[in-house]
């Protein structure tokens, strides 16, 4: 009853405790992971854009991305099937797309539009 414990994480780590249980977490967001995060971002991005531009659930579209950011490169060449995937993107480029507008984002300018049926 004299001696209380304290949990200190050490830097780069978060720990909480609870009555009969702890919780340890690795904080350190490594180049893996960043990449991830961009890739998830372009893929939010894409999405308002296809509700911008009135895109119905099934309808397909082209993806342009303007950066000349070397990790974001990285990012869509390494999740490039899964940001297709979940936006229905037949066509995703390192380049500006012509009669769209883009979009500026953190990670470069964002071009969305309809593939033509």
């Amino acid at each position: 009853e004299d001696i209380e414990v304290r949990l200190q994480a050490r830097e780069g780590w978060a720990a909480a405790q609870g009555s009969g249980c702890v919780v340890v977490l690795n904080t350190e967001v490594t180049n893996e992971l960043r990449r991830e995060g961009v890739a998830k971002d372009l893929i939010r991005t894409i999405q308002n854009q296809r509700k911008e531009i009135g895109c119905e659930y099934t309808d397909r579209i082209e993806v342009g991305l303007s950066s000349d950011d070397d990790q974001t490169r990285l990012a869509i060449d390494e999740h490039r099937q899964t940001i297709q995937g979940e936006t229905l993107a037949d066509n995703l480029v390192l380049e500006t797309l012509d009669d769209c507008d883009g979009v500026q984002t953190d990670i470069g300018t964002v071009y969305v539009r309809k593939v033509k049926s």
